[in-house]
């Protein structure tokens, strides 16, 4: 048991249903499939088969192993689709300023904290812990995300903003006026 694992999973499981609105209603990727693939193929083919030496070294190159080469590839084919940040950008472009004003933030750093955030409980390296929320942070987090996906939603359905804001006062509005302006 891990006290933090419910807030930890709520957080994961808004910043997916933010990534899965972007996919089904954004494009989402940085070239056409077709001129990526050419991309990809001529980087696949460019990773060496072995590891180059310092200059003047009279060591012989080392093998790049099979696994790692396919670790590259693998990384590789999912280079095209936007990274989180990019679809975070694109959601937050489309929406009013009257509607953002709703979730009392600041855009880009909180964009900035999702996405360390989701980066640190997806990877756990020690790196990107520094940056990553945690607590009552994380659930701070999670309330303007879930709120951000009832807007999402709302707008897809064709509600009007003003109607929207009123909503989410109604159903929101106590729980976003206790939490941190971010």
């Amino acid at each position: 048991y891990a006290s933090g694992m419910y807030v930890e999973s709520e957080f994961l499981r808004m910043v997916q249903a933010v990534e899965a609105f972007h996919r089904a209603t954004h494009q989402g990727t940085y070239l056409p499939p077709s001129k990526y693939a050419m991309l990809a193929d001529k980087l696949c083919a460019a990773i060496p088969a072995t590891i180059p030496q310092k200059e003047g070294s009279t060591d012989s190159p080392e093998q790049i192993p099979q696994s790692l080469k396919q670790s590259l590839k693998s990384r590789l084919r999912y280079g095209n689709e936007f990274s989180l940040r990019k679809r975070m950008e694109d959601i937050f472009a489309s929406i009013s300023a009257d509607l953002l004003a709703e979730l009392r933030i600041n855009v880009p750093e909180f964009i900035s904290q999702t996405v360390d955030a989701r980066n640190f409980l997806t990877h756990y390296s020690d790196e990107l812990e520094d940056n990553a929320r945690s607590g009552t942070e994380l659930w701070e987090l999670s309330k303007r995300l879930e709120v951000l996906v009832a807007i999402l939603l709302l707008r897809t359905l064709g509600i009007a903003d003003a109607k929207i804001k009123q909503m989410v006062n109604r159903k929101y509005g106590y729980v976003l006026g206790t939490l941190n302006v971010i």
